[in-house]
């Protein structure tokens, strides 16, 4: 703890000192100050990071021309995302890091961080615990971080720092995972005939085209094509967070996202009642009350689970795990990977590959046996 103290120069004019340890157990050392409100608010700085630091701050605020807190360089980030970004990713930025590094990191002048700093935040992160009173996830923690590097990484290409300390940091991956539900067609079968009936469209519609909830609840009448060859539908919008976490329909995810999706006779002939109903602008799905979407969380353990339930199944998937129950059919009946990618509106085919590519048992057994007819005749000569 920092203790401050008077002193009278010869002068008669006070200076302050605040007293205080570098490190626990050191020998104690002393700053000095002209006001007695800088000396206080150095003495909580040391209070708040700790002696070493607490005077590492000083020194650079006392010797660098340009100082920037890690928050200014936040808002700076946001102001410069914001012109190309999405409408609300600022909010949601500015949400992350107030919930995870900016009260811990927030006040650091970003010439005086280090990448210690960064790591010591990373290990008490992992030791904290979210609302439903679990640890965060990794990927929760890992997306905090690299916003922590964005940050930092825009203020290097600024000439502002010479280098990112975030860049590199390990993050260790050391909790279980929710493992992904895959419903075959049998469960899925099984599950929709205790479901209530008006929902069948919507959950038919998921399965059967591996679409995003976001998607789905976006989308107009004018998006299908029922009588064309193949049936489709046409992704082009989907539900995103604005400012202040209000929601409004925009862009997809990414380009990938832009996709047509076929659709089997299935899912045209459960449709098509309720588009008969619709004028070519009209939500497919709106909401029963309200203008906004559809709560994926409340029609989930209000119908979904119950369903489940009652079908005898022992798994309890969430709306999107029927995203990765389309992709598992699909591997399933041999569909090749790049097909799915494209259907599900992947940007890249290794997010495919990672998210799905060890269901390709048969796949895998294949590419053996192919190897093995071809090297086969050279095993003798190479024994």
């Amino acid at each position: 703890m920092a203790h401050i103290h008077t002193h009278i120069r010869s002068d008669g004019t006070p200076v302050f000192r605040v007293r205080f340890r570098l490190r626990p157990n050191s020998n104690p050392v002393n700053e000095s100050f002209e006001s007695i409100e800088d000396a206080y608010q150095f003495a909580d700085l040391v209070d708040r990071v700790g002696g070493a630091d607490a005077r590492r701050i000083r020194e650079v605020t006392t010797t660098t021309p340009q100082i920037i807190t890690l928050e200014a360089a936040l808002d700076d980030y946001i102001t410069h995302i914001e012109s190309h970004a999405a409408h609300g990713t600022g909010w949601e930025y500015r949400r992350v890091a107030e919930r995870y590094w900016l009260p811990r990191l927030g006040f650091f002048p970003i010439q005086a961080l280090t990448r210690r700093h960064v790591e010591e935040w990373v290990a008490w992160q992992r030791h904290q615990t979210s609302r439903n009173g679990k640890p965060y996830a990794t990927k929760t923690i890992r997306n905090a971080h690299g916003l922590l590097s964005s940050v930092l990484d825009w203020q290097v290409q600024q000439g502002v720092i010479p280098a990112n300390v975030a860049r590199g940091v390990k993050i260790a991956d050391d909790q279980p995972r929710r493992e992904m539900v895959f419903l075959t067609p049998d469960q899925f079968t099984r599950m929709l005939t205790h479901l209530l009936e008006q929902l069948h469209p919507l959950i038919v519609l998921l399965y059967t085209t591996g679409m995003r909830w976001g998607e789905a609840t976006a989308l107009i009448k004018a998006d299908f094509s029922l009588e064309a060859q193949p049936p489709t539908v046409r992704i082009s919008r989907a539900w995103k967070r604005g400012d202040g976490g209000r929601r409004y329909i925009g862009a997809p995810k990414s380009k990938a996202a832009y996709r047509t999706i076929s659709l089997p006779e299935s899912t045209v002939r459960i449709m098509t009642p309720l588009l008969d109903g619709l004028a070519d602008g009209d939500r497919v799905f709106p909401p029963a009350s309200g203008t906004g979407p559809l709560r994926a969380e409340h029609l989930t353990h209000r119908y979904l689970h119950p369903a489940c339930e009652a079908a005898g199944l022992a798994v309890r998937p969430r709306l999107h795990d029927l995203r990765h129950s389309h992709a598992s059919t699909l591997i399933a009946a041999g569909v090749p990977l790049p097909v799915i990618q494209r259907r599900l509106g992947h940007e890249s085919i290794t997010t495919t590959v990672d998210t799905y590519g060890h269901l390709s048992q048969d796949a895998w057994a294949g590419a053996a046996e192919a190897m093995e007819a071809a090297i086969a005749p050279a095993v003798p000569l190479i024994e």
